[in-house]
């Protein structure tokens, strides 16, 4: 038979109750060690707070003015001129709009107006994202 000692006889043994694990002495509670970790990770992800000021660009618009040998005929040309200011001016007091002019002079080789090409290449430039639209001024023979 064994005679318990002085700490054996106790729940836990010793002074005070339960028993510590070896080395736990000044242990951390979990809630804080789960703290101490997530800020130690947001450090190392180094994260950072940017802010951005964007201007929006323009959108383009074109404005095609047909001047070939058809415009010509009688007052054709007085309504083209004026249909064409009127025009330029309404695109121009649009907010966010950029006005691009493309004139299509008369090609004394060709039957008919090559509008569509001269079109294609004033836009060439641009994002089709940012072409707002087109405004053709023409007697309606082109391609």
């Amino acid at each position: 038979m064994t005679i318990p000692g002085p700490d054996r006889g106790r729940p836990g043994g010793g002074p005070g109750g339960a028993r510590k694990p070896a080395g736990a002495a000044g242990a951390l509670p979990p809630v804080v060690l789960t703290v101490a970790l997530a800020a130690l990770w947001m450090a190392l992800a180094n994260p950072t707070l940017e802010t951005e000021t964007r201007k929006p660009l323009d959108s383009i618009a074109a404005l095609v003015v047909d001047r070939s040998r058809s415009q010509e005929i009688g007052e054709r040309p007085a309504q083209t001129d004026a249909a064409a200011a009127e025009a330029a001016r309404q695109l121009e007091a649009l907010p966010g709009i950029e006005t691009r002019l493309v004139v299509i002079d008369r090609d004394d080789g060709a039957r008919s107006t090559r509008l569509f090409g001269a079109l294609a290449r004033a836009l060439s430039d641009a994002p089709p994202e940012r072409i707002a639209g087109t405004v053709v001024i023409t007697d309606g023979q082109v391609h």
